[in-house]
């Protein structure tokens, strides 16, 4: 079970991929110095494009996911893979873009605009093989789903095995369990 628990840790952080860009008022707000280069201010504009873009994907994602853990359906389970799938795949296109239009962007002189395209040169899963996104999708639906649906016995009365895990238990309620 730990290494279960281990291997879904690092799918969520991929998940939570790093090129996932800064906030939208950040970005909307940031302006650079008057003396930019052409290719800067052309790159601004695509992240605050790409910006507003992944604000609704991953937006939709949510709320998709959310549909999914609170109501486990065969049904909202293929919503929330082919979300993931499609949100992947924004990802990766979004990746292919930036090394296509801007191969050179860790020259630019502003750092604040490098940081943000630094975001997008880290790898992540959508990279991966349509193949080996839809085998990780459904191996994190699975543990999802056992995780929402298991059951486990009452400490003081073994026959009472009706309780439900619950991702809100804190330390303070495990102790009073004991």
């Amino acid at each position: 079970m730990r290494v279960l628990l281990l291997a879904y840790l690092q799918t969520v952080a991929i998940q939570c991929s790093p090129t996932v860009a800064p906030a939208l008022a950040e970005i909307e707000s940031y302006t650079l110095a008057p003396d930019a280069s052409p290719i800067e201010i052309e790159a601004l504009n695509f992240i605050k494009e790409v910006n507003k873009k992944s604000s609704k994907a991953y937006n939709n994602l949510a709320v998709i996911s959310w549909n999914y853990e609170t109501n486990i359906t065969d049904e909202t389970e293929a919503a929330k893979a082919t979300a993931e799938a499609n949100n992947y795949k924004f990802e990766a296109d979004i990746q292919k873009q930036v090394q296509q239009r801007f191969p050179n962007w860790e020259d630019f002189k502003d750092d604040e605009l490098k940081r943000m395209f630094a975001n997008f040169a880290i790898q992540g899963p959508g990279n991966m093989s349509t193949e080996h996104i839809s085998k990780m999708t459904e191996i994190l639906n699975k543990m999802e789903t056992a995780y929402s649906t298991v059951t486990i016995c009452d400490y003081h009365d073994k026959t009472k095995c009706n309780l439900r895990l619950d991702r809100g238990i804190y330390r303070r309620e495990y102790l009073n369990l004991m």
